[in-house]
């Protein structure tokens, strides 16, 4: 699997920058973040809500200004060039969905090939209303054997949370129970799109 090791992250001053930018406008807009991302070489971050394209500029926000460097899933077909470039200079990590064994194997695979990753994912899969959520980052993280660790927005509250690592299992029809049980005080933008 072909990653690019230089992304926007490894740009001198940049980060610092836009960290201070972030932190300004969060603070202006009176948004706030509790917890700490722990010091893991390799996590899997678990995002949610995702009902609108303000859910995952939060978490955007969160991580300029905790300073964290962030891989994200992407399909494959969307690295041609010249966009591919792009696509590699943002961290976004190519997935082939027509692969034999699919996102999981090819998750795995990724983490599996970096000495030090952190990968953001959105369980809901999509911004519509989606009762069951996708599976794949709890498998991926499983198989991986890298930390789950849960972030969620609120929008009432404009409070960001990061959470601990999630205990896994192994029973994923178990887990989620628990990891939905974190989730269900989230406040998304648009409700309706919110499915747990």
């Amino acid at each position: 699997m072909k990653v690019s090791k230089f992304t926007i992250f490894e740009v001198p001053f940049l980060i610092p920058i836009l960290s201070r930018v972030s932190r300004f406008l969060g603070s202006l807009l009176g948004w706030s973040i509790e917890g700490e991302f722990p010091d893991y070489p390799k996590m899997m971050l678990a995002a949610v809500p995702h009902t609108s394209n303000w859910d995952f500029l939060m978490f955007i926000y969160a991580i300029l200004t905790k300073r964290i460097q962030p891989n994200v899933m992407g399909k494959h077909t969307l690295f041609w060039w010249p966009l591919s470039a792009f696509m590699s200079f943002f961290g976004v990590v190519p997935i082939d969905r027509t692969k034999k064994g699919g996102v999981v194997e090819q998750g795995i695979e990724y983490f599996n090939s970096v000495e030090k990753t952190i990968m953001l994912v959105t369980p809901e899969g999509t911004r519509s209303y989606r009762k069951e959520w996708k599976s794949g980052f709890y498998h991926i993280a499983w198989g991986a054997k890298v930390p789950l660790i849960l972030c969620k927005v609120n929008f009432k509250t404009r409070t960001i949370f990061i959470g601990e690592e999630f205990a896994m299992t192994g029973d994923y029809d178990k887990d989620i129970v628990g990891i939905k049980e974190y989730f269900k005080d989230c406040a998304p933008l648009i409700a309706e799109n919110f499915g747990i």
